[in-house]
């Protein structure tokens, strides 16, 4: 029998979601729901224009953060751990 998950990348998704939910938590006079800045990231990630994405991470965790959490990619527990911390 075959069985399949709804969806793949769970562990990344979660690092993706707890992301989005903080820089909203900081940033909720700029927007008016979550789904914009996950927008910001899809449009990023659809036309390789990262740079307003880059500028959403860096604004509001300080300089450096974007390049730690790209430094941790192949490590989802470092990651999680980092973005849990921010």
């Amino acid at each position: 029998m075959l069985e399949t998950e709804r969806f793949s990348y769970q562990p990344e998704r979660k690092v993706l979601n707890t992301l989005i939910d903080k820089i909203f938590k900081r940033n909720s006079g700029q927007f008016q729901d979550r789904d914009e800045i996950f927008d910001v990231f899809a449009k990023a990630m659809i036309t390789g224009n990262i740079l307003p994405m880059a500028r959403l991470i860096e604004n509001t965790f300080g300089v450096g953060t974007l390049r730690t959490i790209s430094n941790l990619d192949h490590d989802i527990e470092a990651q999680t751990i980092f973005v849990d911390t921010l």
